[in-house]
Order: C-alpha cells, then structure tokens, then sequence
C-alpha cells in the first residue's frame, strides 16, 4: 500500500513499520497510565522508544513491529477481560490475536502462556473462570490436531525447525543479550517483577508470566535465535523495570535535594545505559 501511495523506495517500504512503533508507543502510554499509573507509562515509553533494538525493528521491512503492536494489546485486553469478566475485551484479545496470528505465527507461544496461567491459578483458587479457558484451548488444540493437522505441522516446522546456517544452540543466547546489551534493565527486572505481582495482583502475575515463559520457549526449545524472535514481548521486559524506576523514585521523594538529584542519575542510567548507541544502531 505504501509503494502504491509513495511510490516504491527504501523510504516508503519502511515507513509503515516505522509508523507501526509509534503508534504502539502513544496507544502502550494510554493502556498503561489506566493499567497502572502515568509515571509508569511514561517511564515504559521512555524505555521503548530509546531502545536500541525497539529502533532497529522499526527500520527494518519487517513485521516486528506490527507483531508486538497486536501482540501487546491482545495480552493486555485478555488478562483485563478474564478478570474483569469483560467479554468485550476478550473479544478484542481474539480479534488482535487473529491480527497477531496473520502478522508471525510465532505469537502462538501465548496459548502456552494462558495455558500455563489458567493452570496455576485453577489448581489454586478452582474458579470456573479459569477452567473454561482451559476447555477452550483444549477445543482449539484438538480441532488444530485433528481437522488442521497439517496446517499444525507446517506451524511448527515454521517455528522451530531453522536452516542449518541460522540454527544456535547455545540456551544462554538471550541471558547474554540481557545481561550485557540491558545489564542495568536486566538487574531491575526482578524487582520490577515482583512489584507487578504485589500491585496487580494476578493480571500482573500474567504480564510477567507473558515475557518469561515465550523466553523460556526460545532459548530452550526453538532452534533459531535472534534478538528480533522475542521483540514482540521485549514490552513486558519494560513494563517491569518501568515498575522498578517508580518504586525507587518514590523512595527517596521527600529525602534532600541531593539525594534526588544522585536518584534521578541513577534512574536516568537504569534507563538508557545504552543511550549513545540508540542513535548509532545500523539500519
């Protein structure tokens, strides 16, 4: 559609995906700052919109960023919508899956994420709720092996079967994209994690849950890793030290001038470690 208004360049082939981010970023700071609270949201899109890889995505002619656009407003209209009982955003969630579903196949990982969630809190609380999520992902998962067989093979030869030249076996690739490229980020996650949990109680359990458990999947299970395969939850990553900037800002709030001073450079550094290299990254 953009070669047919623009006309066929590099420009036009990469604007839609350029405009794709941006429009997640002003639609991810209004759920948030309803989700949680502004500074939060601010706090998140501060995160994204430096981030090295976030602007990487975005250059490239490719459907990352159309993937964790759909991708993160069908995980946060589920997880509202099951708990708030809100059969409107579920709804929602299964239009933008089937958004998600037609961008990467890959956002499939969610149903091991519900799967998982709906498990745990069944075995804990027995509420109907999460056992009818259960049966309809059962009903899905037994329509897709009987009447979609091979539609399923060619889903997952898609997923975890890579060229011999693109596989990596190593399981430590994504603790060493963490750990070295976002060490400071990396270091709040947990923290961040844990305030999610405390806050929001099982919707925050859930968001967690939506990054760690599709991570899991990669390094472990599927055969081809890159930084790109797990953009579309690099958001919940966020999300989290998002949490964590707020609860250190609020620690020191009412202490001297000083000390707000030394916090807002720690939180700026816990920020954006990676600043310089945000406007240096290759197209």
């Amino acid at each position: 559609a953009s070669f047919k208004i623009l006309g066929e360049s590099e420009f036009s082939a990469r604007l839609p995906f350029a405009l794709a981010n941006i429009l997640f970023l002003a639609i991810a700071y209004f759920v948030i700052s309803r989700a949680m609270t502004p500074f939060v949201a601010l706090t998140f899109i501060f995160i994204m919109a430096f981030s090295p890889l976030a602007i990487e995505m975005s250059r490239e002619c490719g459907m990352y960023t159309l993937l964790q656009l759909f991708y993160f407003l069908m995980t946060f209209a589920f997880i509202y919508g099951l708990e708030n009982e809100d059969r409107k955003l579920l709804v929602a969630s299964a239009i933008f899956g089937a958004m998600a579903f037609s961008v990467q196949p890959i956002m499939l990982n969610f149903v091991f994420v519900v799967t998982t969630y709906a498990s745990i809190l069944a075995l804990k609380e027995r509420r109907e709720k999460y056992f009818m999520t259960l049966g309809a992902v059962a009903v899905g998962c037994f329509w897709l092996f009987f009447f979609g067989k091979n539609f399923l093979q060619r889903l997952v030869a898609f997923a975890m079967i890579a060229p011999d030249w693109s596989r990596n076996y190593d399981w430590s690739y994504y603790r060493f994209f963490f750990t070295e490229g976002y060490p400071m980020l990396c270091a709040a996650f947990p923290l961040g994690a844990w305030l999610m949990i405390r806050d929001c109680g099982r919707k925050g359990f859930f968001l967690v849950l939506s990054f760690v458990l599709p991570v899991i999947l990669h390094a472990f299970v599927f055969g081809s890793k890159s930084d790109r395969y797990i953009f579309y939850v690099f958001p919940f990553f966020a999300l989290a030290v998002a949490n964590a900037v707020q609860y250190v800002k609020e620690s020191v709030w009412n202490e001297s001038v000083g000390v707000r001073i030394g916090a807002a450079c720690l939180l700026f550094g816990f920020c954006v470690p990676w600043f310089p290299a945000a406007f240096k990254v290759r197209n």
